[in-house]
């Protein structure tokens, strides 16, 4: 994530921290903190990252996000309006991507906690689509609406297509659908055209404090 500039957040969080004990810091709540695409505001989660300690941290948020990291530059076919997945093509000559759809993911990250309003599946699954209906919202044509699911199983987590168009990846390895694959810290996520990191907690405040 190499847009992240991270120094202007932790340093006003650190200025913060000092005049507030322990005891008078308020118990964040990620879920009010989160918006109806399932992210949490970057200056937010900055915030927070430089208010605590990683031991707290990680107390605090034991959950695993998703950490934007770029997207692929390629076209977007021209499909009839009854085909809404438009199918991308990865092409390194193609117009660079601009900046509106980078801001869709450069700072865009992701906790594995259900926001509210969302229903229809387990506590332990988390749907990954272009829709409202999905606990990951990805705006964008390349996403299908139910593009893949992350399950989470005593604190590990997996991953499966759910026969995306535009298929998911997993450090450059094409998955089968409904075929799931085990994660680990600092795996690289790729649906249709946008790549996360997936990171558990400690990976994300690591990822996030400049001072790692």
């Amino acid at each position: 994530m190499a847009v992240f500039s991270l120094a202007k957040f932790f340093q006003q969080a650190q200025a913060t921290t000092n005049l507030k004990s322990d005891r008078d810091r308020p118990i964040p709540d990620i879920q009010k903190a989160m918006l109806d695409s399932g992210r949490i505001e970057f200056a937010q989660l900055a915030t927070w990252v430089g208010t605590y300690e990683k031991k707290q941290f990680v107390s605090m948020f034991p959950m695993p996000f998703l950490a934007g990291s770029s997207v692929v530059q390629g076209v977007l076919s021209t499909l009839s309006h009854q085909e809404i997945t438009k199918l991308f093509e990865e092409k390194r000559d193609a117009v660079r991507v601009n900046q509106n759809e980078r801001g869709l993911l450069e700072w865009a990250v992701y906790p594995l906690v259900k926001k509210k309003g969302t229903f229809g599946t387990g506590i332990d699954k988390f749907l990954i689509g272009r829709t409202s209906e999905s606990d990951i919202v990805i705006p964008d044509y390349a996403i299908s609406k139910k593009h893949a699911e992350i399950r989470m199983v005593h604190k590990k987590c997996y991953i499966k297509d759910s026969g995306a168009r535009n298929k998911t990846s997993i450090n450059n390895a094409l998955l089968e659908k409904n075929i799931e694959r085990p994660l680990k810290d600092g795996d690289m996520l790729k649906f249709g055209r946008y790549k996360f990191y997936f990171k558990d907690s400690q990976g994300i405040y690591e990822l996030l404090n400049p001072e790692f």
